[in-house]
């Protein structure tokens, strides 16, 4: 896969949204009614992923930007292990990916 979109703008994009976070609470609440697992397609530098499995919930997130997932994987890196366990990053195009998980 060649270059993203967001690829060249990676290290400075959670400094760009650091004060945009009035709608962390609407997703995180609504990971918590979906009783399940979560894929956020889009899911950048972690932004919203992070929030959501620091709540317990295990969740994937999918970005095309390896950058971007770069930065959100240092961001995980620091998290305590329980926290950093419910969290699954994957590469790839939304229009087509496979996380290889079994449905049920």
């Amino acid at each position: 896969m060649g270059e993203a979109l967001f690829d060249r703008v990676a290290r400075f994009y959670d400094y760009e949204t650091e004060y945009f976070a009035s709608d962390i609470p609407f997703y995180v609440d609504y990971a918590k009614k979906c009783k399940g697992e979560v894929l956020e397609l889009g899911c950048g530098t972690g932004r919203v992923l992070i929030p959501i499995a620091k709540e317990g919930i295990k969740i994937a997130g999918l970005d095309a930007s390896e950058e971007m997932l770069n930065v959100a994987r240092k961001k995980i890196e620091k998290l305590d292990i329980t926290i950093n366990g419910n969290i699954e990053i994957v590469q790839g195009d939304m229009k087509q990916f496979n996380l290889k998980k079994n449905s049920h």
